[in-house]
């Protein structure tokens, strides 16, 4: 309404100009009838009136003021437009055509019916100027009574209601048009409201980016997923939080309608996976981009890797008893005639050494088959007591010191708690420490740290054991808990994950292993607390 009142304004100050320029017009080509005095006065008059309503804007609070205030306006302006016609010779008067603009004017402001009622207005203000003007007081001085004038009358009638009824035709129509086009945006809006409140409400993140991969558009998923606030993934690449290349989703884009892949995160210190679906989309008119959607797969991921380790480990485990029992009969005999022949054999440089390396090779394959024994035998229980997982690794730290081994390393330790309670058997947690520690150590070099850190999440603790070693390569990684699996370490039976994800799996615990080649490797566990004194 203010917008439709300023144009009124506009509009009137432009009408008045118009008709001072008529007036300087007729005055300079001499054909000026009516007297110049009245004329200017009135324009004046206009002009201020013009300018208080402007400043009356600034008082004029609530739509109801707006429209009374535009109405009054119009109202006057018809007055003025009568001032103006009985001034300028009523019949012969140019500026009757003015009330016919402001009866299509008043199309904006009133109803169907308050329009045809101001056309009945304006016409009375127009027929009794005409009688003041013919009866009473005339301003032009050569004013001539046409004997015809009621058929002027007339005719000036038929256009006002013909100007009226096209106002108030349009009027409808304009009504009627921005009738729909509300209900159209209404429906626009609850759509979009509804398009909103799924978007937001999907557990999958969902975001957009141009040909480049800059992010345009994310929901509040992303956020979450990516852990970084809006302003920090906005605007920024995709390809700096997913691990894949770019090329590769181009590629994938172009060959179908959809492409899908799994990806890591960059920047995580946890290992994150995310299954990720991308499909090509127009953001705006010839400017297309892709949409992507994403969930975190990580926890499914690893649920998949252990059970194929569960189901790996088991059918091992089957053979192993069989198999360790049938090479232990042959090394037993292996060790049994050595110490036949030492004594039969004399002792020489040769068969010494010789003698001296079958004994050492075969005790090595009495310990590898002893542990592929122990291995093989593990079954689910374990000690089921409630101990302190921080002094459990104190104990095991200050044996550890001694170790022929972990001694050349230097072992950082931190802890954010006082004490980590869980429940389960301290001695299997002792041997995981054991072999996690020792298979950091193989793989630094002497001086080198081993950071362990041990942090609180919820009602879990998480364990950090970080070394900065020649790390483990990736295409390896998914082996790492595999019987006989060994890195870097030829003498090592390949049993020592084995044994520590079984020990891990016993306590319903949580294990992961993250390397790179040259960086090292870190291990990450997660163990449930128990409120102390629990069992």
């Amino acid at each position: 309404m203010l917008r439709k009142i300023l144009y009124l304004l506009v509009l009137r100050e432009v009408l008045v100009c118009l008709a001072l320029l008529y007036e300087v017009l007729a005055l300079l080509l001499g054909l000026q009838a009516f007297p110049y005095g009245p004329f200017f006065m009135l324009m004046g008059t206009i002009f201020l009136f013009n300018l208080l309503c402007f400043f009356v804007l600034f008082w004029v609070k609530g739509q109801n003021a707006l429209n009374t205030h535009a109405k009054s306006q119009i109202i006057f302006d018809a007055f003025f437009i009568s001032i103006l016609v009985g001034v300028t010779g009523a019949f012969e008067s140019d500026f009757v055509v003015g009330y016919l603009v402001i009866i299509l004017v008043s199309g904006i402001f009133l109803t169907r019916t308050g329009i045809l009622i101001f056309t009945l207005f304006c016409f009375s203000l127009y027929y009794f100027t005409s009688q003041f003007v013919l009866y009473g007081l005339n301003f032009v001085t050569d004013f001539t009574v046409y004997e015809n004038y009621n058929y002027t009358i007339a005719g000036q009638f038929i256009a006002f209601f013909t100007v009226g009824f096209i106002s108030g035709y349009f009027h409808h129509a304009f009504t009627l048009h921005q009738s729909k086009i509300r209900e159209q945006a209404n429906r626009l809006k609850v759509m979009r409201a509804f398009r909103d409140r799924i978007v937001e409400n999907l557990q999958s993140g969902l975001l957009t980016t141009d040909l480049k991969g800059e992010i345009t558009h994310i929901n509040s998923r992303v956020a979450i997923l990516l852990n970084r606030p809006e302003p920090e993934i906005i605007g920024h690449l995709i390809w700096n939080f997913f691990a894949v290349s770019p090329d590769l989703v181009q590629s994938g884009v172009q060959a179908g309608n959809a492409f899908r892949f799994d990806c890591s995160l960059h920047g995580c210190d946890r290992l994150k996976i995310f299954g990720v679906s991308c499909t090509s989309l127009e953001l705006e008119a010839n400017r297309p981009g892709y949409l992507m959607i994403f969930q975190d797969l990580t926890e499914i991921k690893m649920r998949e890797r252990s059970q194929y380790l569960e189901d790996r480990m088991a059918a091992i485990g089957k053979v192993a008893a069989g198999v360790a029992h049938e090479l232990r009969n042959p090394l037993a005999s292996i060790t049994g005639s050595i110490q036949v022949l030492r004594e039969m054999v004399p002792e020489g440089p040769a068969t010494g050494e010789l003698m001296d390396i079958i004994e050492k090779e075969g005790g090595r394959l009495d310990r590898i088959v002893s542990e592929f024994l122990a291995y093989s035998r593990a079954t689910p229980t374990v000690g089921n007591v409630p101990f302190d997982l921080r002094a459990c690794f104190e104990d095991f730290a200050t044996l550890a010191q001694h170790d022929k081994e972990i001694k050349n390393v230097w072992l950082q330790n931190q802890y954010d708690a006082d004490a980590y309670w869980i429940q389960g058997d301290p001695s299997r947690i002792t041997q995981v420490f054991w072999n996690l520690v020792r298979n950091a150590a193989q793989a630094s070099k002497p001086g080198q740290r081993i950071e362990t850190e041990f942090t609180t999440h919820g009602h879990s603790v998480r364990v950090s054991i970080q070394d900065f070693g020649c790390g483990i390569p990736s295409e390896l990684l998914t082996e790492v808990f595999s019987p006989f699996a060994t890195y870097n370490k030829p003498q090592g039976t390949g049993l020592g994950l084995s044994i520590v994800y079984d020990t891990i799996q016993m306590h319903h615990a949580k294990i992961d292993l993250q390397s790179e080649p040259g960086k090292g490797t870190r291990v990450l566990l997660e163990f449930p607390l128990i409120e102390m004194g629990s069992s």
